[in-house]
C-alpha cells in the first residue's frame, strides 16, 4: 500500500482511503505505528458512514488506544456499525467475515441492540477467531478463562491468548504473561512471563508495566535491575489508562494500591514515606495480593529486628533471645 497516495486521497475526504490510512497507522504499514493517528483517521471515515471504520473507532475507544477510554461512546459506534448496511464490495471476503462476526459477538456480549447472550457471543467470536481476527481471539480467550458462554478451559484460554498476542494485541500479551506467571493452561515460566509483560508494557498497558517493574525488581525471569524497575513503576503511575474493561474490581484495586505503596516506599514520583506505603500495602494485602503481603511482611520483620535490637541493647533478656533467633534464621538461610 502506498501511504502517500492514501494520504492525499484521505485529505480530500475519501472515506475508504481514510479507513486504509487508519489501518496503516494501526499496523505500521508504510509508517510507524501510531494509535493517535489511527483513531483520527478511523473516526473521520466512521463519521462519513464507513462501517469498518465505525467498528475500529469503537474498539479503540473501548480499550483507550489513541484516545481516552470511553465505553459509552464505544457502544454508540458499535450500534451505528450494526445498523450500517454497507458491506463494502472492495473489501476481501475474510475481512468482511471477521468484522461482521466480531461485531455481532460484541453486540451479544454487551447487549448492544439486543439482549445479552454470552453463549451466542462465544459462537460469533469463535467464527472470526478461527480466521485470525486478533480481537475475537482475545475475547475467546476471556470466555474460556472465565467460563463465559462455554465451559472453563485454561488450556484453550492460553492458546487463544497466544494467537492474539502474537499479532501484537496488548491485552492478550498481558493475559499471556499472567498465564506463564501463575501456570494457567501452561507451565510456570518467569522468563516467558517477563517477555510478554514487557511487550504489552511497551504498548502502554498499565498493569503490564507494573508486572514488568516487579519482575525486574526481584530478578525473576530477567536480570535484576532496580533502576529500570523504577522507570517502569514511574511509567505506570503516569499512565492514566486504569479502567481495563475485562479486569474485575479486586484486580484493579490490588494493582492500584500496590503501585501507590511501591511509589511511597521507594520515592518514585513522590518523597519516601514508609508509613504511607504500609497503608497502601495493607489495603491490597487484605484482598490477597501476594506482592503486597510480601512487602508488608518484610516491613514487619525489619521493624521487629530494629525494636528487638534497641531493647536488647538495654539488657532486656527476652529481646536478646529474640534477636539471636532472628540472626540465627538469617544465617541459616545464607548457608
Amino acid at each position: 500500500m502506498h501511504l502517500n497516495g492514501s494520504k492525499k486521497s484521505a485529505d480530500q475526504g475519501h472515506k475508504e482511503s481514510q479507513y486504509e490510512l487508519g489501518r496503516c497507522y494501526l499496523y505500521g504499514i508504510g509508517t510507524v505505528i501510531s494509535f493517535d493517528n489511527a483513531f483520527e483517521w478511523f473516526k473521520k471515515s466512521a463519521e462519513r458512514g464507513h462501517k469498518y471504520s465505525q467498528i475500529e473507532t469503537a474498539i479503540l475507544l473501548r480499550y483507550g488506544e489513541g484516545v481516552p477510554q470511553n465505553i459509552e461512546e464505544s457502544n454508540e459506534w458499535f450500534y451505528k456499525a450494526v445498523c450500517n448496511q454497507d458491506n463494502y464490495s472492495n473489501q476481501y471476503d475474510r475481512t468482511k467475515f471477521n468484522y461482521g462476526d466480531y461485531l455481532m459477538g460484541m453486540c451479544s456480549k454487551y447487549g448492544i441492540n439486543e439482549a445479552v447472550d454470552h453463549e451466542k457471543s462465544f459462537q460469533w467470536f469463535l467464527k472470526s477467531a478461527k480466521q485470525g481476527h486478533k480481537e475475537s481471539q482475545y475475547e475467546l480467550g476471556r470466555c474460556y478463562l472465565n467460563g463465559i458462554g462455554i465451559i472453563k478451559d485454561d488450556g484453550e484460554a492460553f492458546e487463544w491468548f497466544k494467537k492474539s498476542a502474537d499479532q501484537g494485541h496488548k491485552e492478550s500479551q498481558y493475559e499471556l504473561g499472567r498465564c506463564y506467571l501463575y501456570g494457567i493452561g501452561t507451565v510456570i515460566s518467569f522468563d516467558n512471563a517477563f517477555e510478554w509483560f514487557k511487550k504489552s508494557a511497551e504498548r502502554g498497558h498499565k498493569y503490564s508495566q507494573i508486572e514488568t517493574a516487579i519482575l525486574l525488581r526481584y530478578g525473576e525471569g530477567v536480570t535484576q535491575n532496580i533502576e529500570e524497575s523504577n522507570e517502569w513503576f514511574y511509567k505506570a503511575i503516569c499512565n492514566q489508562d486504569n479502567n481495563y474493561l475485562d479486569q474485575d474490581d479486586i484486580i484493579k484495586f490490588n494493582y492500584e494500591n500496590y503501585l501507590m505503596g511501591m511509589c511511597s516506599k521507594y520515592g518514585i514520583n513522590e518523597p519516601v514515606n514508609y508509613e504511607k506505603s504500609i497503608q497502601w500495602f495493607l489495603k491490597s494485602s487484605e484482598q490477597g495480593h501476594k506482592e503486597s503481603q510480601y512487602e508488608l511482611g518484610r516491613f514487619y520483620v525489619e521493624r521487629a529486628f530494629e525494636l528487638f535490637k534497641k531493647s536488647a541493647e538495654q539488657g532486656h533478656k527476652r529481646s536478646q533471645y529474640e534477636l539471636g533467633r532472628l540472626n540465627l534464621n538469617a544465617q541459616s538461610k545464607l548457608e
